[in-house]
């Protein structure tokens, strides 16, 4: 992404959602980001996205370096995020609460283990995104910066591992 378009997008997420220069900010995970996003992992700088391409429900979610496809984009839908190639919403596995539940693709049902919000944003805009039926949010375990590293979900401790910047 330019440098140009960066800024506009950044400047039009002050203006949706008012924030000052207060540490953290509170936003619907339906809000005001662009989509479709792809989300950047604060602590490997790594995307997140949908294995291989895969459009079977199932799929591993992890994280690749960034390309700018399609299996690395997400659109925002009533709470819940829609990859663009597969079409399928993002989830936590068997509608787990369990520290470490993978995150994965299935068809979109609205359960809440499909259901996002935005959680403790920080003034970079880097935001958790947390799940609303466990209650965790989505990370990379360990900061690991290793391409295929899945994505689960883990009780929130405000490690970078465990934010993302929308892009």
């Amino acid at each position: 992404m330019s440098i140009a378009k960066r800024a506009a997008t950044i400047a039009s997420l002050i203006a949706a959602i008012g924030i000052s220069t207060a540490p953290a900010v509170s936003a619907s995970a339906s809000g005001p980001f662009p989509t479709p996003s792809d989300f950047r992992n604060k602590a490997s700088s790594k995307c997140l996205e949908v294995a291989d391409w895969s459009t079977a429900n199932g799929a591993a979610v992890r994280q690749w370096d960034c390309h700018g496809g399609n299996n690395q984009k997400w659109d925002s839908v009533d709470g819940s995020y829609v990859n663009r190639n597969s079409g399928k919403c993002l989830e936590i596995e068997n509608w787990s609460t369990a520290d470490g539940a993978a995150a994965r693709q299935w068809d979109c049902h609205g359960g809440k283990n499909q259901k996002w919000e935005l959680f403790n944003c920080d003034a970079n805009f880097a935001c958790s995104y947390l799940n609303m039926n466990s209650g965790r949010v989505l990370e990379i375990g360990a900061y690991s910066t290793a391409n295929g590293t899945r994505a689960t979900q883990w009780s929130h401790n405000g490690g970078t591992n465990q934010k993302w910047f929308p892009f």
